[in-house]
């Protein structure tokens, strides 16, 4: 698997880099989005086969939603070490970036690998004369990665936060 040539995403560091997904990365995809739900998922004190069933639909019905909204959209596998670390799924439109998911393992977060993505990001919707926006949910601790990495607030619904990052060129 490689980078992207098309979006040029460079290395963002000694370890951190991305790869191209491809359709048998399927698990991984599954293994990314429920390592982020387990928590919420474990509250409910299901049984584990519920809980599992329950996942997949809810994993199949976020990949299609994805599909449908984002016709561009680009995945990619975040490594750190050689080791798969995370997702990224990136729309690049004709007038704005979305960013549509950045996921990462329990075992990577915190220790600044969605910092190095983000500015990667900005560095390259920069050049392209993008802005890029997301979606967060209101109880998702990344919020505070967005804010800390220039992303500010645009609306919200009863879920969500949007945001945005505008340039500083864009800005100005």
């Amino acid at each position: 698997m490689e980078a992207d040539s098309d979006f040029g995403l460079k290395e963002t560091g000694e370890r951190v880099n991305i790869q191209q997904i491809e359709a048998c990365d399927d698990a991984f995809y599954y293994e990314v989005y429920a390592s982020t739900r387990a928590e919420e998922i474990s509250a409910w004190g299901w049984p584990e086969l519920q809980s599992q069933h329950f996942l997949h639909m809810q994993f199949q019905f976020q990949q299609r939603s994805y599909e449908m909204q984002y016709p561009n959209l680009a995945r990619y596998i975040v490594m750190v070490d050689e080791e798969r670390a995370g997702r990224l799924y990136l729309a690049r439109e004709e007038q704005r970036w979305v960013l549509v998911d950045l996921s990462l393992l329990p075992a990577y977060r915190g220790l600044g690998v969605g910092t190095q993505l983000l500015k990667n990001i900005q560095d390259e919707a920069a050049l392209a004369g993008r802005e890029v926006e997301l979606q967060v949910r209101r109880e998702n601790p990344a919020r505070r990665l967005y804010e800390r990495t220039g992303f500010t607030y645009t609306g919200e619904d009863e879920l969500s936060y949007r945001m945005c990052w505008r340039s500083s060129l864009e800005r100005g």
